[in-house]
């Protein structure tokens, strides 16, 4: 008995394209289209869509479902394209000059596995991934969602329509709202936790309303005959329901509380309209989305999905050289000339040839394992056994490699830039111009000036392990013994707040008048909650460890109480340079804008008053932006430094400033030479232990000693 199918509609086709531009334009970070990525929800509800009519077709056709023949069909339609990107990603890894992380290789078997999106969930992002390269896999989470609904929803429907005799249709359109109803719920309840960006976005039950939405679509339009064409309410449905989608992907960012409030469902209802329209020719949207160029996209959609990431995270300003506008147009070149090619030469001949055999399918596991093991060997997880050279490697010049740069470890050599030698950097970005609604010009006056930068450094491909720590694995030390009578001073804040701890302990240990306890926590600021963001495209969220110091049950808090300091040295400037935004916020803001400035202030007010002791806060200090490129997207740091220095800090009740920005800085001028060491900054931002002890000793050791006497007096 041959199965059904369901008539060609070049205007899903279509769908499918103005889909995957959208997800382009939004990786390709082009401005105006900051909800980009809901691409992903038009392709879920269209999948919905003919998932349902497929198999209510097939049952009203030959009274039953074959769910084995179903689930071959997704196979082939899915797996080749997958056995190409494994290997793409191998050698975007070989390749890139930033370093993937540790765990991609886990990225993969769970790509393989299809079960992306809960490695996602399981393995949350931390500020340490920023330093890394993003996971190639990181798009393969959508995929996951659409094959575990192939896997389980087929299921779902045997067991609803009934059998030969009946076609409980009604049922199941019940049970499915239901569904959509609670997913939906589930997707607000995992935001209002804290999971926007993780737990919420990557579920599947947070997810799954948009692909039932197309299934509802198709349980209401599949009748006796096949799909019927619908009404002439699509006309209307469909030109509502395309503005409301594109006007989504024009105003929406990923991070919106909006689309967690009903959001994701409403773009999912509008992907509804559309489909409903695109399968009645003459409507406008089906006339505007059997465009040639949208079909032919749509065509290629799933190959220029899967390989446009990878490829996007090789093919950067750095390793081409290009220009903006050039580096999009030659991404989105590579990408559709690798899923033209793929779908030609792979994935229709497969789609199409003769019916996979079990010796097929165990090809295809042969081919995902021999992936999966590229992918480890790129990565570096895996070693290959090489030959041991009888003499040291030379350089092209015939010269020894350079010797390891200050804090790579011993036996590494110096990398160069990316894209270029150690001496070709990208000039710092400009901050002069005209000013943005927002923005805070540095101060000539009352407060830091901008940093000047001297002679740029190589920029570092990596990340310091201070800064790159993971929050939650930050162990509390235990106290310091303290002499009688010497003064308490706990030291919280960042990696730099731990810098500076580290050299007060270090000076303190040859005195007997005071003992120091650092108590900072890398990557985390004071403030609590919410997501940071370096640009637009890359929020993060603040670790719920930072809160530490307002939860009287935790570990860190209760070391900082038995300790009852004197003194309590913050510092964590860096840390709130970025943009912020709270669920409670319908924007980011960023420093220099009154609601975020008022809120800092606050949070900086409510934990001097947790403390209950005398607050030494060291402003932010200047940095070497142009070390890292993952920095150089940071819009204005210097004007966002001096937002704080001048609008901020100076502002908070009860505690006194140590200007640590001008200590680093005379005249706002970087160097890494701090206190009379050189290279006491080796990578732009942190402290050497030399530079940190020399800092303790000359300058803050005796500000804290005169605030914890005395409290009065100039600071520094």
């Amino acid at each position: 008995m041959s199965r059904a199918r369901l008539p060609y509609t070049p205007a899903l086709d279509g769908l499918r394209g103005l889909a995957v531009a959208a997800v382009l334009l939004f990786h390709g970070e082009v401005p105006g289209v900051p909800g980009g990525h809901l691409g992903v929800t038009a392709f879920f509800t269209l999948s919905g869509f003919l998932i349902t009519a497929l198999l209510l077709v097939e049952r009203r056709s030959t009274g039953r479902i074959d769910l084995k023949a179903f689930w071959t069909r997704r196979a082939r339609r899915l797996v080749p394209a997958v056995l190409v990107c494994l290997p793409l990603v191998a050698l975007v890894l070989a390749l890139s000059p930033t370093p993937a992380a540790g765990d991609v290789t886990w990225d993969a078997v769970a790509a393989a596995l299809w079960v992306a999106n809960w490695r996602f969930v399981a393995d949350e992002q931390t500020y340490a991934d920023l330093f890394s390269l993003p996971s190639p896999f990181q798009h393969f989470w959508s995929l996951a969602v659409e094959e575990q609904f192939y896997l389980l929803y087929p299921l779902l429907v045997v067991a609803l329509v009934g059998g030969a005799a009946v076609l409980r249709t009604r049922r199941l359109a019940l049970v499915l709202g239901a569904l959509t109803l609670l997913s939906t719920l589930q997707l607000f309840r995992l935001s209002e936790a804290g999971g926007a960006l993780g737990r919420a976005y990557y579920g599947t039950d947070a997810r799954v309303a948009e692909l039932l939405v197309g299934a509802l679509l198709a349980i209401a339009l599949v009748g006796p005959e096949g799909v019927r064409t619908p009404g002439r309410w699509a006309e209307p449905a469909g030109l509502l329901g395309l503005g409301g989608l594109l006007a989504a992907m024009a105003l929406l960012e990923k991070g919106d509380p909006l689309l967690y409030t009903g959001g994701y469902l409403a773009v999912a209802v509008c992907t509804a309209g559309v489909v409903a329209a695109a399968l009645r020719p003459e409507t406008l949207v089906a006339q505007l989305l059997s465009l040639r160029a949208l079909v032919v996209l749509g065509v290629v959609s799933y190959g220029v999905y899967l390989f446009h990431w990878p490829l996007f995270l090789l093919l950067t300003e750095d390793f081409t050289g290009s220009d903006p506008v050039t580096l999009f147009l030659v991404r989105v070149g590579a990408t559709l000339g690798l899923a033209w090619a793929s779908y030609e030469l792979i994935e229709w001949p497969v789609r199409h040839g003769p019916r996979l055999s079990w010796v097929g399918a165990s090809g295809w596991a042969g081919g995902a394992v021999a992936g999966v093991a590229a992918v480890a060997v790129a990565a570096g997880a895996v070693a290959l056994p090489l030959p041991s050279p009888t003499a040291p490697a030379t350089t092209a010049a015939g010269a020894l490699p350079p010797a390891a740069g200050p804090g790579q470890p011993l036996g590494a050599t110096a990398a160069p830039a990316p894209g270029g030698t150690a001496t070709q950097q990208r000039q710092p970005r400009a901050t002069s111009g005209p000013q943005q609604p927002g923005q805070v010009r540095p101060q000539s006056q009352g407060g830091p000036a901008p940093v000047r930068q001297a002679a740029p450094k190589p920029r570092s491909r990596t990340a310091p392990a201070e800064l790159t720590e993971d929050p939650g694995k930050s162990k509390v030390p235990p106290p310091p013994e303290v002499p009688p009578g010497a003064l308490r001073v706990v030291v919280v804040g960042d990696s730099i707040g731990t810098n500076l701890g580290q050299g007060l302990m270090s000076w303190a240990e040859s005195r007997s008048d005071v003992a120091v306890y650092n108590l900072a926590v890398p990557a985390c600021p004071i403030s609590r909650g919410g997501e940071r963001r370096l640009s637009p495209g890359r929020p993060f969220p603040v670790d719920e460890v930072c809160g530490w110091w307002d939860d009287p049950g935790h570990e860190r808090r209760q070391a900082l109480d038995s300790f009852a300091p004197d003194v309590v040295v913050l510092q964590d400037g860096i840390n709130e340079v970025f943009d912020r935004r709270l669920p409670e916020w319908s924007q980011w803001r960023r420093p220099g804008e009154p609601q975020l400035d008022s809120w800092l202030i606050d949070e900086y007010r409510e934990a001097a008053d947790r403390w209950g002791a005398k607050l030494l806060l060291t402003n932010a200090p200047c940095g070497d932006w142009q070390r890292y490129e993952h920095f150089d997207d940071l819009e204005d740091p210097e004007v966002r430094l001096s937002a704080l220095n001048v609008g901020v800090y100076p502002r908070v009740p009860g505690t006194r400033v140590a200007d640590l920005f001008q200590r680093l800085c005379p005249g706002g001028r970087y160097s890494d030479e701090v206190e009379g060491v050189p290279d006491g900054r080796p990578d732009g931002f942190h402290l050497s232990p030399e530079a940190s002890h020399a800092l303790a000793r000359n300058w803050l050791g005796p500000i804290v000693l005169d605030l914890g006497r005395s409290g009065t007096g100039p600071l520094g």
